[in-house]
């Protein structure tokens, strides 16, 4: 081949690897499932009651990427990168700033839809869950959360609780649960974690259409190999933030080979895949890097080693700041200065674990937080984190009645005419203030709730202190 032919060649291959998109978000999702089960009254049917704890085998992960057979030609993998872009809607806020927040994980498990399932209309609305901060989710520019499940739509069982033959639980929950989010404030829907392949690759497509559909970003999990290439860019106030999320553990019953693992999931120990991430995000204009992190061990207080390692790796290869969940409790912050390839020094904040946000668990599982953060375009042009803080959030669940459309009232035990309702179990997110009272929940706090928003707030505050990154005064959540 000439000389000339060969840098035609090089000139042309760079050029595709230039191209880049902002991915697509479409109109409105419409509820599919008309035809779910009615779930009724205290137990759903058929369902054993769940564990109030998930513990499952931890895959501790590698500092160097794996070494796996790749899976010769299918088309797919190699499928060049459509180009598609819908930026995100207006936000009002002074140019060249914009706040940023995340929350812990979301898992729908069996308590959550039997809550969420309503008799009348015979569809699901999760809403209720989030009456307490819908307000400041909807406040932000960008709202994120890492959805910990599948929407792998109908012909998959939901979340029921039931283990399978490795001793592991499946979660899947009913598509309107999207919508539920994107009407909350979210934005983001991140999904790089160990329980997106529970069923298997039609489960992953179907998940992250679900939510594209709703009108929300998503990354973590892809189509085809190549989809992880393009830039997921969210634009706000002059402001290019890109988001990456990546997982070091996939769990061993979705079905997926190693290398359809390695072709759907971002993972952690691909760090040469995420360098490319990386790369590809700063060529798409991206001013700032976040990266979701699904790492360390379940239900410790402290960052794993392993963690730290990639933290600080991440960070050299130009992440900007990381956040990271998994553990299904809080893990406290830290500052990693490290020397990026540039020869810079460049200090970054990684929040280890923000703990859980919405699920069915017990004790320190029940404790999570809500991270904003302020970034700014400082004078040089560059953006920066400017400000940083957070709010410890509390899960707890309480029986609610849902009235009977359409039933005829009746004698209560009080001698009082009401419609008859059926009970189910609640489980709601709330901000745990120093001042309980300014909760403006679903549900009327008692003082068992009271309490447990104390214990919340005591506990989080102890692990994740307040040196690195300042509690949130209660004002703020005070619309």
């Amino acid at each position: 081949m000439k000389t000339g032919q060969i840098v035609v060649l090089v000139i042309l291959f760079s050029i595709l690897l230039g191209l880049v998109a902002i991915v697509v978000v479409s109109p409105m999702l419409t509820d599919r499932y008309e035809d779910a089960p009615a779930v009724v009254a205290e137990q759903p049917q058929n369902v054993p009651a769940e564990p109030e704890n998930y513990p499952e085998p931890e895959e501790q992960p590698s500092m160097e990427p794996e070494a796996e057979p790749e899976e010769a030609g299918d088309g797919e993998a190699d499928a060049e990168p459509q180009p598609e872009e819908e930026p995100l809607p207006a936000a009002q806020g002074e140019d060249g700033v914009m706040t940023l927040a995340a929350i812990g994980d979301i898992m729908i498990m069996p308590k959550q839809l039997s809550a969420a399932f309503n008799p009348n209309s015979n569809a699901y609305d999760f809403s209720k869950s989030f009456t307490a901060v819908k307000s400041m989710f909807s406040s932000v520019d960008l709202m994120c959360g890492n959805y910990e499940g599948t929407m792998a739509g109908a012909k998959f069982p939901y979340s029921n609780g039931k283990t399978d033959s490795e001793g592991r639980i499946k979660f899947n929950a009913p598509d309107s649960l999207a919508l539920d989010l994107k009407n909350v404030g979210f934005d983001v829907i991140t999904t790089a974690n160990n329980h997106a392949g529970d069923y298997g690759a039609e489960g992953i497509a179907n998940t992250l259409e679900t939510i594209k559909a709703a009108g929300m970003l998503q990354t973590g999990t892809y189509k085809a190999a190549s989809d992880r290439f393009v830039p997921v860019i969210a634009e706000c106030h002059g402001i290019k933030v890109g988001i990456l999320s990546a997982t070091s553990v996939i769990n061993g019953n979705s079905g997926l080979s190693s290398s359809d693992r390695r072709k759907l999931f971002s993972r952690l120990q691909d760090l040469d895949d995420i360098q490319e991430q990386i790369n590809a995000y700063r060529d798409a204009g991206a001013d700032y890097i976040v990266m979701f992190a699904h790492w360390g061990k379940e239900y410790e207080s402290k960052a794993a080693k392993g963690s730290t390692s990639y933290a600080k790796r991440l960070f050299a290869m130009g992440v900007d700041l990381i956040i990271g969940a998994h553990p299904h409790v809080v893990q406290p912050f830290e500052k990693i200065t490290v020397k990026r390839s540039d020869g810079t020094l460049y200090t970054g904040l990684v929040a280890y674990s923000v703990g859980n946000f919405l699920a069915n668990m017990s004790g320190d599982s029940q404790y999570g937080m809500y991270l904003q953060i302020t970034l700014k375009r400082d004078e040089n042009g560059t953006v920066v984190l400017d400000e940083a803080s957070y709010m410890p959030t509390l899960c707890f669940s309480k029986d609610i009645r849902v009235p009977i459309q359409g039933a005829e009232p009746e004698l209560n035990e009080n001698g009082e005419m009401e419609i008859p309702s059926l009970t189910a179990t609640l489980h709601e997110v709330v901000p745990a203030l120093s001042n309980p009272s300014l909760i403006k929940s679903y549900s009327v706090l008692e003082d068992r709730e009271i309490k447990m928003i104390q214990n919340a707030r005591a506990h989080v505050i102890g692990v994740c202190g307040e040196e690195i990154v300042p509690v949130m005064e209660d004002s703020c959540w005070i619309s």
